[in-house]
C-alpha cells in the first residue's frame, strides 16, 4: 500500500486579485526579505490532510467540481493572525469580507463532506503534532474528526502573504501602505 501523502485543496485567484495578492508580497519581500509562506503562489487554502489514494481523492474531487462555481471574493485589507498556531509567527493575509467567507465555507463544508472520510487518519494527525500543543481542544478535534484544524465556523477563508518573524513584523506590517 502507498504511504500517505498530504495533499491540499485550494482555490487558485485569477485576474487583478491574483495581482493584488502577488504586489502585496512583493511590498513585504522588499520590506523584511524572505519569510514563510512569501514564495508560495496565491491560494487560498480549503483542506488539508493526508491520503493513500491519489486517485480516489481526485475522482472525489472531480464530481464536485460538476456541483460547484467560481465563487466571488471581496478583499477587505491586510489582517494579522498574530502568533500563529501552526507557526508561532504572526501571519500576515488579506482579509476575505463576511458573505464571501460564508459562501466559502459552504463550499468547504462540501469539499469537507466529500474528502474527508478518504484521509489517512494516522499520517493527517502526525502532519500536526508539531503544533498540538498550541491547537485549542476544538481545533484538535476538528483534527482528528477531519485531518484539518480549520473547519466550519472556524475556519477564516484568507490569502496569507506570509508568516512573518516578530522581529521584522513592524517592517512588514507597515508596508501596506
Amino acid at each position: 500500500m502507498r504511504e500517505a501523502q498530504p495533499h491540499f485543496i485550494a482555490l487558485l485567484p485569477r485576474g487583478g486579485l491574483q495581482s493584488e495578492i502577488l504586489d502585496c508580497k512583493a511590498k513585504v519581500q522588499r520590506a523584511v526579505g524572505d519569510q514563510l509562506y512569501l514564495t508560495d503562489p496565491p491560494h487560498l487554502t480549503v483542506f488539508l490532510a493526508s491520503f493513500q489514494d491519489q486517485n480516489l481523492l481526485c475522482d472525489k474531487l472531480g464530481e464536485l467540481t460538476t456541483e460547484l462555481h467560481s465563487p466571488v471574493i471581496r478583499m477587505e485589507g491586510w489582517h494579522v493572525f498574530e502568533q500563529d498556531c501552526l507557526t508561532g509567527n504572526n501571519t500576515l493575509v488579506i482579509k476575505i469580507n463576511d458573505f464571501d467567507k460564508e459562501t466559502l465555507r459552504r463550499l468547504q463544508n462540501k469539499v469537507v463532506e466529500r474528502t474527508a472520510k478518504l484521509r489517512d487518519l494516522k499520517a493527517s494527525l502526525a502532519r500536526f503534532q508539531t503544533a498540538w500543543q498550541s491547537l485549542s481542544q476544538a481545533r484538535r478535534k476538528a483534527v482528528e474528526q477531519f485531518g484539518f484544524p480549520f473547519v466550519g465556523s472556524d475556519w477564516q477563508p484568507h490569502f496569507s502573504i506570509a508568516s512573518i518573524r516578530p522581529s521584522d513584523w513592524d517592517k512588514a506590517w507597515s508596508a501596506r501602505s
